[in-house]
């Protein structure tokens, strides 16, 4: 009886240093790190198709300081597209990409203060606007890039002007001209396929030389939000 008793004491001391052994060799599971803010099934590209809805900001004025905004912002809404090409330069990623717009603005300035002073009056308005160009940026990290534009404009706008002294006048309804746009932004993947954009431009339109000014410059602050294809 006591064989017995000492043999099964001894297995049961046995096994019992077999297991501690074995669970030394098993690796303590850890928790899981905690995920990123934005996490990816694979890092974000920036070449391809892409399309967004935008909305913002728009200043008006004329080169000549005729027609003046006096620091007042008017609304506008913009949908634009375009396609990048990504390309990996000394271990940095850059983008070259085509770009174009479609915008109506609310933009508009009335004569300036001396002018109203004197008895003219007038005003202008920006309606819409078509662009197209060209964009360069570069990616520090892939979820990110910062970027400059450029291109033509086409805009449509409405103006007039009365000069009672003078006695000269001027009235356009859907007058087009011709100009150009430059800007710089910075956009972000927020999900596989959806970025938020921030932008600022500068343009200047060319009108007719029937008009009393010759050129309209605009200031533009947007926010957008694109899904990539």
């Amino acid at each position: 009886m006591r064989t017995i008793l000492s043999l099964t004491a001894t297995l049961i001391a046995a096994a019992a240093i077999g297991a501690t052994a074995y669970a030394a060799d098993i690796e303590t599971p850890t928790k899981p790190k905690a995920a990123p803010y934005l996490e990816f099934a694979e890092q974000p590209k920036w070449g391809g198709w892409y399309a967004g809805l935008g909305v913002g900001s728009d200043w008006l004025r004329s080169d000549d300081s005729v027609f003046t905004d006096r620091s007042r912002a008017r609304p506008f809404g913009q949908l634009y597209g375009g396609y990048d090409w990504q390309f990996v330069t000394l271990g940095q990623a850059f983008v070259v990409g085509a770009i174009g717009d479609v915008s109506y603005s609310g933009a508009r300035a009335r004569v300036s203060r001396d002018l109203a002073a004197a008895g003219v009056t007038g005003e202008a308005r920006q309606q819409w606007t078509g662009d197209a160009g060209m964009r360069l940026g570069w990616a520090p990290i892939a979820p990110v890039l910062f970027y400059v534009n450029g291109g033509a404009s086409l805009n449509w706008s409405d103006e007039n002007f009365d000069n009672p002294i003078a006695g000269s006048s001027f009235h356009a309804s859907k007058h087009p001209g011709f100009g150009w746009f430059t800007g710089l932004g910075a956009e972000g993947y927020i999900q596989q396929n959806i970025t938020l954009r921030a932008e600022y431009r500068v343009g200047q339109t060319d009108f007719s030389d029937a008009a009393p000014w010759r050129t309209l410059n605009n200031q533009r602050a947007m926010l957008g939000i694109a899904w990539h294809r």
